[in-house]
């Protein structure tokens, strides 16, 4: 999932995201890979990308598997899963500088992000008469009792122990 989430970061980068017009964007710098982000960029808010990049898997990531016959976007819980998945890399990749201490990663500001996404699949729900989430993406009641059984949590953030 961290490599498909990635690549669309990467199409975000080239083809979505541009510098705010109004008011003008002070200090924004281009991106052309998810490798190009530092640790002092996520620090500045006008490199601040995660709302945009929401707005983005929202209403204009593509599905890759249609996008040569139907230009299908992403399902709400793809977008929810890749968005979340792009979040844990930067926390992984600059964990030793504490991230979580970033303005950018604020639990609400997150709950933010993701209600941006759940209004606009919603709403593309609504238009297109097709269902929000479809069956095949929801764990079954087994499977989420499975599941509580075979984790624990270890009570850190960093750390869950899997055990059968």
């Amino acid at each position: 999932m961290h490599k498909s989430a990635l690549l669309h970061l990467d199409i975000y980068f080239r083809e979505h995201r541009e510098p705010s017009e109004d008011p003008t964007e002070i200090g924004f710098k281009s991106f052309r890979s998810f490798k190009d982000v530092m640790y002092e960029d996520l620090r500045h808010p006008s490199n601040d990308f995660f709302g945009k990049l929401a707005s983005y898997f929202a209403k204009h990531a593509l599905n890759r598997r249609t996008v040569k016959k139907s230009k299908e976007l992403l399902s709400f819980t793809c977008a929810t899963n890749y968005f979340s998945a792009i979040k844990n890399y930067y926390l992984d990749q600059f964990r030793a500088k504490k991230p979580r201490d970033l303005p950018c990663f604020d639990e609400r500001t997150w709950t933010q992000y993701y209600q941006k996404i759940r209004n606009s699949k919603e709403q593309q729900a609504r238009e297109s008469g097709k269902k929000m989430i479809d069956s095949k993406d929801m764990a079954t009641l087994d499977e989420v009792k499975a599941l509580g059984v075979i984790c624990l949590w270890e009570g850190s953030t960093d750390g869950i122990i899997f055990s059968v």
